[in-house]
């Protein structure tokens, strides 16, 4: 079991659990777990109709991530949509620093159709991105440990996302923060860190076989130039097709 966390097998088990963390320090428990306490807190008026909208991009989600992941791949499906869920809830941030809740300022920028747009925004991109974490808790891992790393890496991650929610209601509406739509600020900050170490140690890995991924982590390639590298499985593989389309 130990062997999960020695050498190489170490990075391979931060790499496979890295998109779900990162869903968890880009605000997911605000817009899942607390997003009929954020938006009534946030002065909107049917708070559990905003959670059935929200519902409804996650199904959007799940079901455009599915169609392109093979296209598009993986490291862009997971990278920029949590891009984008950190600046959705920086925008979020900003608007909870003004007296939303007036008549003048809620007939303007920040009403209740901007809370909720943007809160679309970071469930569509979130919820893309966490079900492509799935694939790399799943690819990642050397194959004699792909059960216990992909076990732990998720493990880790349900942990940071327990503490988060236990948190995150303390931060909306408890002293000594009630911080309210402000908490955005927070998770934009935790966010854009793991965003930042996302996009390099991330590597891509679509269409890639276990003994392809095996073979670029014995070797030590760099991560971000996991793409386009030529592996001996793949040169073995292309000359013996050519040996059978030529015979």
């Amino acid at each position: 079991m130990w062997a999960v966390f020695k050498g190489r097998n170490l990075i391979r088990f931060v790499i496979a659990g890295w998109p779900k963390i990162t869903q968890q320090f880009v605000g997911l428990s605000v817009f899942n777990t607390y997003a009929t306490y954020f938006f009534q807190y946030a002065g909107n008026k049917n708070p559990f109709l905003v959670t059935v909208i929200l519902s409804c991009v996650q199904l959007i989600s799940m079901l455009a991530t599915a169609t392109l992941t093979d296209q598009i791949s993986r490291r862009p499906l997971t990278v920029y949509p949590y891009a984008v869920t950190v600046l959705s809830v920086l925008c979020l941030g900003i608007i909870g620093c003004f007296d939303y809740k007036t008549t003048a300022l809620s007939s303007l920028l920040y009403s209740d159709e901007m809370k909720i747009f943007f809160a679309c925004l970071a469930t569509f991109s979130t919820t893309g991105a966490s079900a492509i974490g799935c694939a790399y808790a799943a690819e990642i891992p050397q194959q004699r440990l792909r059960a216990q790393t992909a076990a732990w890496s998720l493990a880790l991650s349900n942990m940071i996302s327990i503490m988060l929610s236990f948190c995150t209601p303390l931060m909306i509406n408890q002293p000594p923060t009630k911080w309210g739509p402000k908490t955005g600020f927070l998770f934009a900050g935790t966010g854009t860190i793991s965003v930042i170490i996302a996009w390099f140690i991330l590597p891509e890995v679509t269409r890639r076989t276990p003994g392809e991924i095996d073979e670029l982590f014995e070797k030590r390639v760099n991560l971000r130039k996991f793409k386009g590298y030529v592996t001996d499985a793949r040169i073995t593989a292309d000359e013996y097709r050519k040996q059978q389309e030529s015979a």
